[in-house]
C-alpha cells in the first residue's frame, strides 16, 4: 500500500544523509559533543554582548549556536517564538491534483516528514520555523528513490542547521556533517534551502539576517533586566556594602546566628543581600550603605517589556496583539478599527514571506505538475471578504451579459480565472495562456508540444520509410 511504501521510507532514511546519525540493531553510538553551552558556567548564563562574527566557511558556527540558545534565555522572545510556530504548524493545507493516487502519496510524504526521532507534519515543521526564525536559515533534505534529477520524492527531513554550510556553489548548495564528521555534498535538487533576509553580498559580509537577529540586542537586554530583578529577589549576590563603624564582628557574627536561629523557628527564611563590614571603635553606631545593584530613577521595566514585544511582533510577522493581548491598550492601540488595522498591517510580512518561499519550492522540487500544494488557513473575517469580492465579480459579469459584452461560456472561464468557481467546469479554457498566478501549476493546452518532447511518428509511415531506407541499402550493394 501507499501509507506504508511511503511510512517505510520516512524511517529507513536509505538515501538520506542523515541515515548514520542514529543508531540502528541495538548498537550505541558514544558521540562526544563538539558544540553548544550546555554545562559552560558563565558561557550559557549569560548572552555575549553582541553576536559572534559571521564565519561563511565553519560548521557548528557560535553565531548560529547563540542565536539557537536566545529562547532560553529570554522568557517573552520564546513566547513570541512559540506564538509564531504554533500558528503555522497547525495551519491547514490542501493538496490538489486530477491524479487520486498522486494527491494521496503527497498527503503521505508530508505527514510522514521527520525532524529527527520524530515524525509528523506537525514536529518537522517545529524544528523548521525555530531554525528559520532564529538563524535565519532551515534546511530540508528531498529524499528521492534514486540519485537521480526528478526521481520520485519517498521522504522528507528537517536538517539540523548547526551540521549544514551554505556554500558559494549554486550546484552543490549545501555541506552537511553527520554525526560521524562525514561531509556530503547535496546537489540543488536533493535540498531545499530557505533564507530570511538574505544579505546582497552573498556570503561576503553575511548570509542572512534572522528575526532573532534582528532583536538580539532587545532579547540580550530583556535577558540582563530579568536575571538582575531575580538575583535581586532571591539574595543570590551581594547587593549592598554596609559599613558599620562601632560594632566588632564578634557581636555582629553572634546577632546574625541568634538572627537566623529565630528566623527558623518562625519558618521564616532570610535573605542575604548586603555585605556587612563590622568597623570596631569606641563611637556611637554609625551605618554607612554602598548599593551594588539598584534600579536607576525612572526606570520603566514595563515600557521596556512593551517595546521589546513590538520588536519581536515587528520581526516575526505577527500581530502584536497575539504577542500580548494587554499590549495594545497600553500602547494606545485599543480602538476596534486600529486592532484590525494593526492585523491587516501583519499579513504579508515575517512569515507571510516563509509560506510563500515553502508554497513555491514545494510545488516546484517535489510535486509533479499535476499536484499543487496550498495553505487553506483564513479566518472568517477573511472569508466574508473573499465572498464579497466574488458576489461583485459575478454581477459585473451578470452586467456584462446583459448587454451584450460576453457571452455565459465566456463569463464562466473569467470566474474560473479568477479563482472563483473550479477550473473542471469549463470545457475549453479560452485564457489559460494569458496569466499565471505565483502558486499556478502551468496547464498544458490540447496540441501543445513540450519542449523536449518529440513529434511522434504515426507507424505506417514509420513502417514505410524503414522498407525505404531498406531498399536503397539493397539497390546500393547491388550496384
Amino acid at each position: 500500500m501507499v501509507e506504508t511504501a511511503v511510512a517505510t521510507a520516512a524511517v529507513e532514511r536509505k538515501r538520506s544523509v542523515t541515515r548514520d546519525d542514529y543508531a540502528k540493531g541495538g548498537v550505541i553510538h558514544f558521540m562526544v559533543p563538539t558544540y553548544g553551552f550546555w554545562g559552560q558556567g558563565a558561557t550559557y548564563s549569560m548572552l555575549p554582548a553582541n553576536l559572534p562574527a559571521y564565519n561563511r566557511y565553519a560548521f557548528f558556527t557560535s553565531r548560529d549556536t547563540t542565536l539557537l540558545m536566545t529562547r532560553h534565555h529570554e522568557a517573552l522572545w520564546a513566547a513570541a517564538l512559540y506564538t509564531a510556530v504554533s500558528k503555522m504548524s497547525s495551519a491547514a493545507w490542501e493538496i490538489e491534483s486530477s491524479v487520486p493516487l498522486r494527491r494521496k502519496r503527497a498527503q503521505l510524504v508530508l505527514q510522514m516528514a521527520t525532524a529527527g526521532a520524530f515524525r509528523g507534519w506537525v514536529h518537522f515543521l517545529q524544528a523548521h520555523l525555530v531554525s528559520f526564525l532564529n538563524t535565519g536559515y532551515a534546511v530540508v533534505e528531498i529524499e528521492r528513490e534514486t540519485k537521480a534529477y526528478g526521481s520520485r520524492v519517498t521522504a522528507l527531513h528537517h536538517l539540523n542547521p548547526l551540521r549544514c554550510r551554505i556554500t558559494d556553489n549554486p550546484e552543490i548548495p549545501i555541506l552537511y556533517t553527520d554525526r560521524k564528521m562525514r561531509v556530503h555534498e547535496m546537489k540543488y535538487h536533493d535540498v531545499l534551502v530557505f533564507g530570511d533576509m538574505v544579505d546582497p553580498t552573498l556570503g561576503e559580509y553575511g548570509m542572512v539576517q534572522s528575526s532573532g537577529e534582528r532583536s538580539y540586542q532587545k532579547i540580550r537586554l530583556l535577558s540582563v533586566i530579568e536575571r538582575f530583578i531575580w538575583e535581586k529577589v532571591s539574595g543570590n549576590r551581594a547587593l549592598s556594602l554596609e559599613f558599620i563603624q562601632g560594632l566588632t564582628e564578634t557581636t555582629l557574627s553572634d546577632a546574625i546566628e541568634s538572627s537566623e536561629q529565630d528566623q527558623k523557628k518562625r519558618g521564616a527564611i532570610a535573605y542575604k543581600g548586603a555585605v556587612v563590614v563590622p568597623i570596631p571603635g569606641d563611637v556611637p553606631i554609625q551605618r554607612v550603605s554602598i548599593p551594588l545593584a539598584e534600579i536607576p530613577d525612572g526606570f520603566d521595566y514595563r515600557a521596556l517589556v512593551d517595546d521589546a514585544n513590538v520588536n519581536y511582533a515587528n520581526n516575526i510577522g505577527l500581530d502584536v496583539n497575539d504577542v500580548d493581548p494587554r499590549l495594545a491598550s497600553r500602547q494606545s492601540f485599543g480602538s476596534g478599527a486600529q486592532s484590525l488595522i494593526l492585523n491587516e498591517k501583519s499579513k504579508g510580512q515575517g512569515l507571510e514571506s516563509w509560506k510563500t518561499q515553502w508554497t513555491n519550492n514545494a510545488n516546484f522540487w517535489i510535486f509533479d505538475t499535476a499536484t499543487k500544494f496550498v495553505f487553506s488557513e483564513s479566518s472568517l473575517d477573511d472569508e466574508l471578504k473573499k465572498t464579497q469580492v466574488q458576489e461583485r465579480r459575478t454581477a459585473v459579469h451578470s452586467a456584462q451579459i446583459e448587454k451584450g459584452i460576453i457571452t455565459a461560456e465566456q463569463a464562466k472561464n473569467l470566474l474560473v480565472d479568477a479563482g472563483d468557481l473550479p477550473r473542471e467546469f469549463l470545457d475549453t479554457d479560452v485564457t489559460a495562456g494569458t496569466t499565471i498566478s505565483d502558486d499556478d501549476k502551468p496547464i498544458e493546452q490540447q496540441g501543445e508540444q513540450k519542449p523536449d518532447q518529440a513529434v511522434p511518428v504515426p507507424v505506417p509511415e514509420q513502417q514505410e520509410r524503414t522498407k525505404a531506407r531498406v531498399e536503397d541499402a539493397l539497390n546500393g550493394c547491388g550496384s
